[in-house]
């Protein structure tokens, strides 16, 4: 009798035990995530959004939002400091990758941060050369994980993208190209002090015939032309590195207004 009762005790326990690593049903130590995408896109635009998302061990496989409003997503446990899924997202001509879940982020977006949008920043980059210049601005940014493309700005045209920081982590570097003329810049940087956007939240980069600068600090003279711009960024970035400095806005401003006096 004590022999059966103990058959009978294992058993069951090792029914719920086992029934708590079942895939699907429940998770062990942690929190059931879903992951979900809303097509917001504009309804006046017929062109589908496509998804594909995977992680290192998952493929997820390829699926379509066509309308407004229609949503997909996937549920898993997630493992604290491992799991990670990332999506690549195509709407017709535009493309763009993003980590829809990583357990490493420090600020977790799923959570509070999401609804008041405290870990994401907008950067915007706004073409205001005069209309007497005909060239476009060729704008191509990217991150060590994502690349966002190239893109074409006209007069008065900007484009821009958001994402969420993590932490002396982030980079995201743009390169523009106008005519003849090119630089590449940090749009942001995670390892920034001190920085020019206008706030937490955005970061706007004004491109005129002089140069490209922070939209609410006017650096640039009227008078200095793209080149002599240019070279007195590379000066800056120099009189940084050998300041031991982080090359940052800020020295960049010092050693710029150090230049043009």
């Amino acid at each position: 009798m004590f022999r059966a009762t103990n058959i009978l005790y294992l058993t069951s326990s090792f029914l719920l035990f086992s029934n708590l690593f079942y895939r699907g049903e429940s998770c062990f130590f942690t929190t059931k995530t879903f992951v979900t995408f809303v097509n917001s896109l504009p309804q006046n635009n017929s062109k589908p959004l496509y998804v594909h998302c995977a992680s290192k061990d998952d493929n997820l496989g390829n699926h379509t939002l066509a309308a407004y409003g229609e949503s997909w997503g996937f549920k898993f446990c997630p493992i604290p400091f491992t799991t990670l899924f990332y999506c690549d997202l195509n709407w017709g001509e535009l493309f763009m990758s993003l980590h829809a879940y990583d357990a490493q982020w420090s600020y977790n977006p799923c959570d509070v941060h999401a609804e008041r949008m405290e870990c994401t920043v907008h950067v915007r980059i706004l073409n205001v050369i005069p209309e007497s210049y005909r060239d476009p601005i060729l704008v191509h940014c990217s991150s060590k994980d994502n690349d966002l493309g190239n893109h074409t700005l006209t007069n008065n045209q900007s484009w821009g993208f958001r994402f969420c920081v993590k932490p002396f982590s982030t980079l995201f570097v743009c390169k523009l190209r106008w005519g003849d003329a090119q630089v590449g810049f940090h749009a942001y940087d995670g390892k920034w002090l001190f920085t020019d956007c206008e706030s937490s939240e955005y970061c706007t980069w004004r491109v005129d015939e002089h140069g490209v600068h922070p939209a609410r600090v006017d650096l640039v003279p009227t008078r200095m032309d793209l080149a002599t711009y240019l070279d007195t960024i590379l000066l800056a970035s120099r009189l940084a590195r050998a300041s031991h400095c982080a090359p940052n806005l800020h020295a960049y401003r010092h050693a710029m207004l150090s230049a043009l006096r």
